[in-house]
């Protein structure tokens, strides 16, 4: 594949998805439909400015942003109780200083939320 033509395993590596998931993005529209098929195997491609035009806007991005926000403001949260002294609020005490769910804070300070996922693909991204 040239260095201009993605295939579908190259699209969901970037995207940080399986190649089904890619596959099934296309095939339900939420992702570009492919720019042209190899002659040889009939295999789709992608141009690469396609690619990025497509992850630039891609659904979803909004609540990968709004999902790490909340993270951070947990996080802020916590910090602030210790550096006054004080234990960090429990989580439904936090969850409504917040505005936001017990079960959303309880996510975030166990680590099964997927924040650390969230931020390691955007370091990836951004390193391409």
């Amino acid at each position: 594949m040239s260095a201009e033509r993605m295939s579908t395993a190259q699209c969901a590596h970037a995207a940080g998805i399986r190649q089904g998931t890619w596959s099934a993005y296309v095939a339900r529209g939420h992702a570009p439909k492919p720019d042209g098929r190899l002659r040889d195997t009939g295999a789709p491609y992608w141009l690469r400015s396609t690619y990025e035009r497509w992850r630039a806007n891609r659904p979803g991005a909004e609540h990968a942003d709004a999902t790490l926000a909340t993270h951070d403001r947990i996080e802020a949260a916590d910090k602030v109780d210790l550096d006054d002294g004080y234990r960090p609020a429990s989580n439904v005490a936090l969850a409504r200083r917040l505005g936001i769910s017990a079960a959303t804070v309880t996510r975030h300070r166990k680590g099964v939320c997927r924040c650390a996922q969230l931020r390691a693909r955007r370091a990836g991204a951004g390193a391409r």
